[in-house]
């Protein structure tokens, strides 16, 4: 007899002798069968048919068809995000699943496809692999070609009139085009070439051409541009027809003078804006640092204060959102010892859910000894009374970091739209970053840091969708395996001390503190590297000279500021501390609708920002020199802005209604534009 032995999937060795009768006796039980199997599946895609760019959702799935449980179970894809998911246990007939995307590139445009197989594994079984999954991809090139007459010199067109042209040759196709030619032979220049075209992207001519003798005679000018490229077939544009005429000599000789009818200077803003001081009865607040609300509860605020030095504490307290206020109730206590003049209490958070879990987040700095100058620490906190006061004794770690200098140390924590906890930290202190820590990822110093607080007890996990997801957890700040670490959001920065999520964008408005330079605003994205120290704002900073710049430098995969203005105390200089502040979406101060609110605290300057829809941005005063030491910008529950000055004392910016300007004349008659006894005629001098 023959004794056949058929495998499938991947089965241990014991159930290979025990099919075959090895290894005892032949009354022995069933032997062990672990069994894992893989499948793949497109779940969902952001386009169909799929081009460049496209989010596809897959979800694989490792399923247990064995007779035993099985142990550390890893379901991966290389192409997804997130690669892989794990299962510490996988019992008998229950399934693994990791759910991940891939974004479709313009390699898998050119291949005509996206084609991937996953895998899964466990302690008990080998490696398996999925059914492979093909998405199509179709690869169409094409070219479209449009031309304007933007602008004439004469009009009505006569012989020397120029003539101006504009011809767009747009990628409308889902690859890229290579060597792009758009041309008219008829304007100068003729020609215009574009090496390679996105998807999307436009190769433009603009061409001018002078009316002839000829084009009169024929009463017109008229002709059309074409595009080509490697990929497509030439493609012609549209017909521009532009009417030429005989010159006409009928006109003035000589132009009226109008010395009346002159438009008058733009108005003002109806209202200017100034700080109005709140909550006078408390008197001074001692270096108060932060403010807010709980989340939904206008009933109250509560203050952080750096440091007291009769006592070494931080304090928070909170007080009634009444104007007539004079009294506060002492929230929590944190000790600090000797804090250095940039340490002390930093940050406070409260947690999404405080109104019915009672927690809240502390961020401070602490002494230690050993090499190290301080401690940047970052606490959870529980209230036991109901969130009217957070109990010491609740004090629960969630992430410490090792300071090599004392100052830089950032400080701000806040929860984002996402649910979570997000801490800027500052590059570790001294000057110029001597460490670089900013650019090393291996260590969280010069980042925003971003963190799964949601469970219990010490400590964080990390949210999968982190840039480096998948590295070791880094200690004290600092990776084991000098991999990038996995709490960092977004790297590059200085000194981000003041940071702000727009309420309705979710955007992070950042305000990172210059060197010696430059101060700068910055909206953070996650991935992303903000320069430092390679470059202070929009300059290039020489590595041998602390206020050096150099005219260029190797800035490929950085990402500038949205505005950058002069730091230092000589003319010209605008301040030395940027504090970020808030895109304002309360209802009263209706000409700042969407716009950011920021100022520095040397100079006391509060300005908004300005977009002329071209990408330049510019500083625009808003209260200039507003006269306190502005430690941080807060957005009320009611959407309204207030001010803390570090010195004490809270503002809130309000309406200066005496401030504005009008300049337009209240009657026709004062416009200067008609006769003024007889308003229905022209003034002299017109036409």
């Amino acid at each position: 007899m023959i004794n056949k032995l058929v495998i499938f999937k991947a089965l241990p060795l014991a159930f290979v002798l025990a099919a075959c009768g090895g290894g005892g006796g032949g009354d022995n039980p069933p032997a062990d069968m672990p069994e894992l199997t893989v499948t793949k599946a497109v779940v969902d895609q952001s386009q169909t048919p799929a081009v460049e760019g496209t989010v596809i959702d897959y979800e694989i799935t490792a399923s247990n068809t064995g007779n035993i449980d099985l142990t550390n179970v890893v379901v991966s894809d290389s192409m997804l995000t997130p690669a892989s998911a794990t299962c510490a246990t996988l019992a008998m007939g229950a399934d693994c699943v990791l759910g991940g995307s891939y974004t479709v590139t313009a390699a898998d445009v050119t291949a005509g496809e996206v084609q991937n197989t996953a895998s899964a594994d466990s302690n008990e079984t080998n490696p398996v692999n999925s059914n492979t999954v093909t998405v199509n991809v179709p690869n169409t090139p094409s070219l479209s070609v449009s031309k304007v007459l933007t602008d004439q010199s004469d009009n009505p067109a006569t012989e020397g009139t120029v003539l101006e042209y504009t011809v767009t040759a747009t990628n409308d196709g889902n690859i890229a085009l290579t060597s792009v030619v758009v041309s008219d032979s008829m304007l100068n220049p003729s020609s215009a070439n574009c090496a390679t075209l996105a998807i999307g992207a436009d190769c433009v001519l603009t061409g001018t051409y002078t009316v002839t003798a000829a084009d009169v005679t024929a009463g017109n000018v008229q002709n059309t541009a074409a595009a080509d490229s490697s990929e497509t077939s030439s493609v012609n544009s549209n017909t521009v027809t532009v009417s030429v005429g005989e010159s006409s000599d009928s006109g003035l000789d000589v132009r009226p003078s109008n010395t009346t009818c002159i438009a008058p200077e733009r108005p003002s803003s109806a209202a200017g804006y100034r700080l109005e001081q709140v909550f006078e009865g408390l008197g001074n607040l001692r270096s108060p640092l932060w403010m807010g609300q709980p989340p939904g509860d206008n009933s109250r605020w509560f203050v952080a204060t750096r440091f007291r030095n009769e006592d070494n504490v931080g304090r928070i307290f909170s007080f009634a959102n009444n104007p007539a206020v004079s009294a506060t109730t002492t929230v929590l206590d944190v000790p600090i010892t000797n804090p250095p003049n940039e340490g002390g209490l930093l940050g406070f958070a409260f947690a999404p859910d405080f109104a019915t879990s009672g927690e809240a987040y502390v961020s401070y700095t602490r002494g230690v000894t050993g090499g190290v100058d301080l401690q940047s620490v970052v606490s959870r906190f529980t209230s036991a009374d109901g969130g009217i006061t957070l109990n010491p004794a609740s004090e629960e770690e969630i992430i410490v970091v090792n300071q090599p200098f004392s100052n830089h140390n950032g400080g701000n924590i806040a929860f984002g739209p996402d649910g979570y906890l997000y801490f800027g930290l500052g590059d570790g202190g001294s000057i110029s970053d001597p460490q670089n820590n900013a650019q090393t990822t291996s260590n969280v110093l010069g980042s925003m840091l971003r963190l799964d607080v949601s469970g219990d007890g010490t400590g964080y996990s990390i949210p999968p969708d982190n840039p480096f997801a998948d590295k070791p957890i880094c200690t004290l700040g600092y990776s084991p395996t000098s991999e990038p670490c996995p709490e960092i959001f977004a790297w590059g920065l200085r000194n981000p001390f003041r940071w702000s999520f727009d309420p309705a964008t979710g955007d992070l408005w950042a305000g990172d503190v210059g060197n010696l330079l430059r101060e700068e605003v910055s909206i953070l994205e996650k991935g992303g590297n903000y320069g430092w120290v390679t470059k202070e704002g929009f300059v290039c900073l020489d590595p041998n000279n602390n206020n050096g710049i150099l005219p260029s430098c190797d800035d490929a995969g950085l990402i500038d500021p949205i505005i950058d203005y002069n730091s230092g105390n000589a003319a010209g200089d605008l301040g030395r501390t940027v504090i970020g502040g808030i895109v304002y979406r309360g209802d009263q101060l209706t000409e700042l609708q969407g716009k950011y609110v920021f100022g520095d605290s040397y100079s006391s300057n509060i300005w908004t920002l300005e977009d002329d829809g071209n990408g330049n941005v510019s500083l625009v005063d808003l209260i200039p020199n507003a006269g306190i030491f502005i430690a941080h910008f807060v957005e009320g529950i009611d959407g309204e802005l207030y001010v803390v000055n570090l010195s004490g004392g809270i503002y809130e910016i309000v309406e200066d209604s005496s401030s504005g300007t009008n300049t337009i004349p209240d009657s026709l008659v004062d416009t200067g534009c008609v006769d003024t006894n007889d308003p229905t005629q022209p003034a002299s001098g017109l036409i």
